[in-house]
């Protein structure tokens, strides 16, 4: 079983999607990295995991 799922999360702000139909779970005593260019969605990302934003569509 996952500590952390995201199942077919979306993001939209205005027009622009920042996150789009986002899947992944990441197991107990598992890593994950985030990198990628600016405004690709990272801090959004960890935004809504930590329950500060809510998404648009999908579940965490």
């Amino acid at each position: 079983m996952a500590s952390l799922e995201l199942k077919n999360v979306v993001k939209r702000y205005k027009s622009q999607t920042v996150l789009d139909n986002l899947s992944l779970s990441v197991a107990d005593g598992e890593t994950l990295v985030l990198f990628g260019p600016s405004g690709a969605g990272k801090t959004v990302l960890l935004r809504m995991i930590a329950g500060v934003i809510d998404p648009d569509e999908g579940k965490i």
